[in-house]
């Protein structure tokens, strides 16, 4: 479900099964583009296929408004060439639209690698605390859900399981650069459970904490 709000546009690429529901009072141009105007973009690079390949809404700024109005003056008119110069401005308009997917998909992702770095700093501060994946994402004022779709298109896995992954990374410092118990080192990163922490290490590095720690001993 995508909602457009005033001063948005919304668009809907080929195939894609939709409906509108539009409240009183709704006022809006819509655009229809053949398949084919829409396939002869040039040059037809991945960058601009990619963006314009998934529905999605953004801001109408003066650039594509300007297109948007020239297009629907000169479908009006007649002319000679007026069939080339409707392409054109088709094209135009297309265009805009990609530039504009193209920019908030980077702002999204200026976004989400903001809110990993801040997710970073929380483990290092509270990795002691036992804190979950629902403790951090209150911490940062969003969902679980949002925070492990976050991690994973960073980094390929949920929220739990990059949490779990930095504690074991702390896990393999302390083992081989101090002399502390590996159940102390188990409390000082969040478990309660000196064994299943012993587990967990095993389940991520496929030896025991001892073992691991001998390594850098004998």
């Amino acid at each position: 479900k995508l909602d457009v709000q005033k001063g948005e546009f919304l668009y809907v690429p080929e195939h894609c099964v939709h409906e509108f529901r539009f409240e009183p009072g709704s006022e809006g141009q819509i655009f229809s583009f053949p398949v084919s105007v829409v396939g002869t973009i040039s040059p037809a690079t991945d960058h601009i296929l990619t963006a314009l390949s998934s529905p999605f809404v953004g801001q109408n700024g003066q650039t594509l408004t300007r297109a948007a109005d020239l297009l629907r003056d000169t479908t009006a008119e007649a002319g000679p060439f007026r069939a080339q110069q409707v392409v054109g401005l088709a094209h135009s308009v297309l265009a805009n639209l990609a530039e504009t997917r193209l920019a908030a998909r980077a702002s999204e992702q200026r976004t989400k690698h903001a809110r990993l770095f801040a997710l970073d700093d929380l483990i290092s501060k509270h990795i002691s605390e036992g804190w979950t994946a629902s403790n951090f994402a209150s911490a940062l004022s969003v969902s679980t859900g949002h925070l492990s779709r976050l991690c994973r298109a960073a980094t390929g896995m949920g929220a739990t399981a990059y949490i779990e992954q930095h504690q074991m990374q702390e896990a393999c410092r302390l083992l081989a650069f101090t002399q502390l118990p590996v159940s102390e080192i188990g409390y000082r990163l969040g478990f309660i459970d000196p064994s299943y922490f012993s587990k967990r290490f095993r389940a991520a590095r496929g030896q025991t904490p001892s073992d691991y720690r001998a390594l850098f001993t004998n």
